[in-house]
């Protein structure tokens, strides 16, 4: 038997194996890779919190280095 899902990146529908379903696939249209949902959705390539959080604290010590920099603070 086969399911049906859903791109996450260009939305195209395609049918794969069951086993597929909660697996890391890539699309066979646009070959970006998406989590396979058994109920026929996609589960994006979302960023995760830690990393948004990472990468906010990097900014803003770049920042603070640039200021250590120029004299400002």
């Amino acid at each position: 038997m086969s399911i049906s899902v859903r791109c996450s990146s260009c939305g195209k529908s395609m049918r794969v194996p069951d086993e597929a379903a909660g697996r890391s696939i890539r699309c066979r249209f646009c070959h970006q890779p998406f989590t396979a949902r058994a109920d026929g959705s996609a589960g994006g390539s979302r960023v995760s919190l830690p990393i948004i959080v990472a990468g906010a604290v990097f900014v803003i010590g770049l920042i603070a280095v640039i200021l250590r920099l120029v004299g400002v603070w």
